[in-house]
This record gives C-alpha cells, sequence and structure tokens, in this order.
C-alpha cells in the first residue's frame, strides 16, 4: 500500500510524523540543526524512493531504486541533483525561507516547499512534460501536432509556450539543461526515445525559438533512461531539498519574520 502511493505523498505524510519522534527538532544549535538537516534529507530520499532510509550519497540510493548500473547514468544521476539544489528564490525556496522565518522547524518548512514544489507551474511541470513525450511520440505529423496546440493556448494563456520550453530568466536558454541533455546524450541506452527527445526540443525551438528547460532535462532522463514514473520530479526534490535546508539555516540565523506589504489599490466604495 505504502509503495503504491506517490513520492510526494509518502514524503508529505513521512516528514510530519518523523519530526514528531525527534526530541532536537525544535533546537536552535548549529550542530543540533546539521544533524536534523542529514536525518531529514536521508528520510525525504527514502520516502521518495519507497526504500529504508541510507547513509549511501543520494544519487546512489536513486541510482539502486531505479536500477541504474551504468556509470555515466549513475553520473548524470548526480549531476540533475546538483543543477537542481538552487535556483535563487524561487516559488518553493521563498516558501522554505517564509515559513522557517515564523520560527519553525526544518521539517515542517521542507514540506511546505514540497507542497509549492508540486505545482504544475514548478517542479510539477515534469509530469506535464512526460504527457507531451507521450502525445507528441504518437502524432503522425510532429510539426502539425505542435501548431495545433500552440493554436489552442496552453495552460489558457495566449502565447503561451509548450511546457518545458521557455525560461523566463534565460532568454538564451536554460544552462541546466543544456548541461543535462547533452550529458544525457552521451550516457543514453544504444535502444531509447532519445532521438525523439531530441527531435521534440529542435521542432519547438523551430517553431516557437524557445530553448528547453531543466525541466524538459529532468523528464527526458526519466523517459530516455526508462527510470519510473515520477522520477523527474523525485530528482527534482531530492536535489532542490539540500538548497532548501541552507536556506533555512541562513533565515534561522538571520532571526527577522518575512513580512510583505501590500498597498490597497482597487475601488472605494463611497458611503
Amino acid at each position: 500500500m505504502w509503495s503504491d502511493s506517490a513520492p510526494l505523498d509518502r514524503a508529505l505524510v513521512l516528514l510530519p510524523a518523523a519530526a514528531a519522534q525527534m526530541p532536537r527538532v525544535w533546537a536552535l544549535g548549529r550542530d543540533a540543526q546539521l544533524d536534523n538537516a542529514c536525518v531529514l534529507i536521508r528520510l525525504l530520499a527514502a520516502a521518495m524512493i519507497s526504500a529504508a532510509p541510507s547513509n549511501e550519497p543520494l544519487h546512489k540510493q536513486l541510482a539502486a531504486a531505479w536500477g541504474v548500473r551504468n556509470r555515466a547514468q549513475v553520473n548524470l544521476l548526480r549531476a540533475a541533483l546538483v543543477a537542481c539544489a538552487d535556483h535563487e528564490l524561487n516559488a518553493s525556496t521563498f516558501t522554505v525561507r517564509c515559513i522557517t522565518s515564523t520560527g519553525t522547524h526544518l521539517f515542517g518548512a521542507v514540506a511546505g516547499g514540497l507542497a509549492a514544489l508540486s505545482g504544475p507551474r514548478h517542479g510539477g511541470e515534469t509530469a506535464r512534460i512526460a504527457a507531451l513525450f507521450d502525445e507528441a511520440a504518437r502524432a503522425t505529423d510532429l510539426d502539425r501536432y505542435l501548431a495545433t496546440r500552440l493554436a489552442h493556448h496552453e495552460d489558457g494563456a495566449p502565447g503561451a509556450v509548450i511546457s518545458g520550453f521557455g525560461h523566463p530568466l534565460y532568454p538564451d536558454g536554460d544552462p541546466r539543461a543544456r548541461l543535462l541533455l547533452d550529458l544525457l546524450d552521451e550516457s543514453a541506452p544504444a535502444r531509447s526515445p532519445l532521438a525523439q527527445v531530441q527531435r521534440l526540443a529542435r521542432a519547438v525551438h523551430d517553431t516557437t525559438g524557445a530553448a528547453p528547460t531543466v525541466d524538459y532535462a529532468l523528464a527526458a532522463i526519466e523517459r530516455v533512461l526508462g527510470l519510473p514514473a515520477g522520477a523527474a520530479f523525485t530528482l527534482f526534490a531530492v536535489g532542490r531539498v539540500t538548497g532548501w535546508i541552507a536556506h533555512a539555516l541562513e533565515q534561522t540565523s538571520d532571526g527577522r519574520l518575512i513580512r510583505p506589504r501590500a498597498r490597497y489599490v482597487g475601488a472605494y466604495e463611497a458611503d
């Protein structure tokens, strides 16, 4: 039953339960916080891959759970974790910092980060890209398929690009995606959908001018290496948790509550 649940669901159940059993979860000392951080990382990885907690490096844990034995492919998983570790104040990281600023513990802050990461406009976009791969593979005319998809304005937003393309911070292309896709090209199995993944990326770029994002690269790794469904999100979450922890520790040392202000600019009702 537990192994049949989604990786995110397992993590969101396990982390609060584990926090309740940790006597020093609220400790503010540096050593205690680092101890808690190490436990949290191990538990999150275990929950995401439905395995027992381990002291092995994270990329090796994922590789073992997913049956990846080729050294270059194992190193690709490690590169994906590193590429996902931190990305400034994105939505999930800012969420973690806001929650941490209230004085709660790491487990609570990371649970909030996971909830934010899961949204389809953040780490959850990898699931939409997996669906895109399936649809594109079935299309008899890829260019026509993309034109039809764009004509219907994906997400209901006029001018929206295809899922996994056009990161707003990288008009010249997401460097994380370039790195991971190059490594995937070097390590892909002889018989794999790599050519389909590359063809789709070229077709979208030719049609829209948009380059792949890191979400596309993670979904491509999942598909080309034949990893379990949701592995792309797991790579994102397990990699990003280390960055969240670093932000949380920094926020704790700052000691201030994050409290943005708002100014009402709407209409006023006359008396």
